[in-house]
This record gives C-alpha cells, sequence and structure tokens, in this order.
C-alpha cells in the first residue's frame, strides 16, 4: 500500500494516528497525487482518493485530467473510489468526469446522513451489483471486522442493488 500526502504536517501526525512505519508492504509518500500519476505512471490495482484541505477537494484531484489519469493508473478490472462531498454544488459535474473517464461504469454509495458519497469505477467489465454478495465481501475477515463492516456494508450492497434497479437514492 502506498499512500501519497500533500501536507508534511499531516505526514508528522501519523504517529499520533497510529498509522505504522514504512516497510515492504505500507509506505507513506510526501508528493501531491495529481502529479505522482501524471509523472510516475503507477499502476495500482485500487486508487483511493479522499483528498480534502480547509477549503474542500483541491481542483487537481476533481478535474477530468485526473480521472483519467487514475484510469491509465489501473490495470483492467482495477477499482478507483473517491471521496466526495454529496452537498458539493460541484457534486454532479465531479460525478459525470469520473463516469466519463470510466465510460459510464461508476457507482456512487451515499451516506446515511447524506454528506459524503463514496463513487466506485471500475476499468473494463461493469460493476455488476447483482455479482456482489455480503458473505463474500465478508470472507477472510476476522470476527472483530466482520461484526464492524457487516451493517454498512449491507446498507452499500443494498443501495448498489436498488440503483442498479432504477430506483433513486
Amino acid at each position: 500500500m502506498t499512500v501519497l500526502e500533500i501536507n508534511p504536517h499531516v505526514i508528522a501526525l501519523r504517529g499520533d494516528f497510529q498509522v505504522p512505519p514504512d516497510d515492504e508492504r505500507f509506505k507513506v509518500v510526501a508528493a501531491d497525487g495529481a502529479l505522482y500519476l501524471q509523472s510516475q505512471a503507477p499502476c495500482y490495482a485500487v486508487l483511493l482518493v479522499d483528498g480534502f484541505d480547509l477549503d474542500g477537494q483541491p481542483a487537481a484531484l476533481c478535474s477530468q485530467r485526473f480521472y483519467d489519469d487514475c484510469l491509465a493508473a489501473l490495470p483492467d478490472g482495477g477499482v478507483l473510489a473517491v471521496n466526495l462531498h454529496y452537498d458539493h454544488p460541484d457534486y454532479p459535474l465531479l460525478l459525470e468526469r469520473i463516469r466519463r473517464s470510466f465510460g459510464g461504469n461508476a457507482v456512487e454509495i451515499v451516506t446515511l446522513e447524506k454528506s459524503n458519497s463514496v463513487v466506485f469505477a471500475r476499468k473494463g467489465a461493469p460493476i455488476s451489483p447483482q455479482a456482489l454478495n455480503l458473505a463474500g465481501s465478508l470472507a477472510g475477515l476476522d470476527a472483530q471486522a466482520r461484526a464492524t463492516l457487516k451493517p454498512e456494508l449491507a446498507r452499500m450492497l443494498w443501495q448498489m442493488k436498488n440503483l442498479d434497479a432504477g430506483d433513486d437514492r
């Protein structure tokens, strides 16, 4: 796992938040995520984008170019997950940019309080909510993780299947 963080003050707090030290499986890199995707041409199976500053999501992390670069950084079957502010006036535009980059292959999961959403986009084969199942998604996790994640994952799967069926959020 590679974590990109632009703010050195956030990186300096990693111990306070029990972020483990770098090793062969995990590292924190001080870098601008948008520039990193452009200049390094990495390949990741999953990209998680949760980039916010004091003013919200930086423009570089929600541009059409950025989402195109995310697509380029994923192998076939790779997944992009983006945390967005659902109430932001540009939310529909940002969602459309993700869909455009991924050929429409994206689903949004809106939080219960409708302040955030997570948009999942997949490179290649369409996202199929019908192919997802709760037991399979929780397999391999310890009992505590399953108990913690099961209610929210069940809600997400229900929402995805209802969106797939044409229901409203």
